[in-house]
């Protein structure tokens, strides 16, 4: 179907916005779809809490699906406080905004009656946000009416409160949240709870995509916020240098390997029982510096700490492919692997020809080869009577069946 059938077919053709929005039944089929999150939130906090509701749930609303899924199983649920946060942008009454509950009306948008961004003859106005995913002129009839009934509160956060919870996240638990997720974050700064409230905040997205709007961000805006110390801004600025710096080194390197075949495979796997999927997969950057780092952990890491490791990373990677990020077996996994990197530094020449990453020399400082050990002369301490007794002892078996009347040769 040519990507302008649905325009030219309107009758018999329906467009589904991936989002709680749209004419009925959309927003309540996405939501339905969605609610896999709040029984998941379910199940994880009778296992950690002994109870299965939190005090508070928050989550970011734009269009608002992962909000609706976080939201599903307890909108009836009273001993749940439900907190919807909105995108202000440059402030709600700056005219770059998308609080819609602060500033729209009941109006109609993509075929469903809602809270919406307008002006006075029923035109929508232009919605702003620094993040993709909230600039939004209007919300989702769930959420006005979670707005209009009083059952949810709704926060607005700026761009300028967004950003810094974002790196705040970042600097203290290395998650690098998508931007949307950030204006949730800093409902914190908003809000006062007890400690002994169970929140559960809904992480709606990874930030890997948004890092170049945070590095401009960090470019063009050095007073990330009020409370920010002048020693936690520069550990920021440094932090996102890194990460800048990082960007520029793997965007080279993408480059590179794409240019000499280098990280591409196709794989055919099991998705589910009786249901295969083919995906052709690109990692031209992450594959160089993968063997780079493997060609440094061969000279640096003890042989049998690495084979260790090795034998491990499988089942660390199911883990993360499954989602469990924060389960204890990660963690323990994570402990031993970060251990394991201590010592990994150094230098490392590649030759990229044909698909293929040929290691052609590598050194650190770090490095656990000593010419004078590989040798087996006296000079490097090494002593041949030292061999007699494993000799003998490998050889107990033999000299065993000997004496048993054994013999080898036939």
């Amino acid at each position: 179907m040519k990507t302008t059938s649905w325009i030219n077919n309107p009758i018999d053709t329906h467009y589904i916005v991936g989002s709680v929005v749209g004419p009925h039944p959309f927003p309540d089929m996405v939501a339905r779809f969605q609610s896999v999150i709040s029984k998941e939130i379910k199940e994880q906090l009778l296992l950690a809490e002994g109870r299965n509701y939190p005090d508070y749930l928050i989550a970011c609303v734009g269009g608002g699906s992962n909000a609706a899924g976080t939201f599903y199983d307890y909108l009836d649920d009273e001993r749940v406080k439900i907190i919807c946060v909105e995108a202000s942008g440059k402030g709600v009454n700056s005219g770059k905004s998308a609080a819609t509950t602060k500033l729209g009306k009941t109006g109609i948008i993509h075929g469903s009656k809602t809270l919406l961004m307008q002006t006075d003859d029923g035109q929508i106005t232009e919605p702003y946000s620094i993040s993709a995913g909230l600039d939004y002129p209007g919300i989702g009839p769930m959420h006005a009416n979670l707005f209009t009934s009083g059952r949810g509160e709704f926060i607005s956060i700026d761009d300028d409160e967004a950003m810094s919870a974002g790196l705040q996240l970042s600097q203290l638990e290395g998650i690098i949240p998508a931007i949307e997720t950030s204006h949730a974050l800093a409902v914190f700064d908003h809000k006062k709870f007890n400690s002994t409230d169970i929140i559960v905040l809904n992480l709606s997205g990874r930030g890997d995509k948004d890092l170049e709007n945070y590095i401009n961000y960090l470019e063009n805006v050095k007073n990330y916020s009020d409370h920010t110390t002048t020693a936690y801004k520069n550990d920021l600025e440094q932090y996102f240098d890194y990460l800048k710096n990082t960007k520029k080194n793997l965007e080279k390197l993408n480059n590179l390997g794409a240019k000499n075949g280098v990280g591409r495979i196709d794989i055919v796997e099991n998705r589910y029982i009786g249901m295969k999927s083919r995906g052709c997969y690109e990692t031209p950057g992450g594959t160089i510096i993968l063997m780079a780092r493997r060609a440094l952990e061969g000279i640096t890491v003890d042989k049998e700490l690495l084979h260790m490791k090795q034998e491990l990373m499988p089942k660390y990677a199911k883990l993360i492919y499954n989602g469990y990020w924060w389960s204890p077996e990660r963690n323990a996994l994570q402990g031993l692997i970060n251990e394991s990197q201590n010592k990994v530094s150094g230098h490392v020449k590649l030759r990229l020809i044909k698909g293929n990453v040929i290691i052609l020399g590598r050194k650190s400082i770090n490095s656990l080869y000593d010419n004078s050990l590989v040798s087996f002369d006296e000079v490097g301490g090494y002593n041949q009577k030292d061999a007699e007794g494993f000799i003998k002892l490998n050889a107990l078996r033999l000299r065993t069946a000997a004496k048993k009347g054994r013999s080898l040769r036939k």
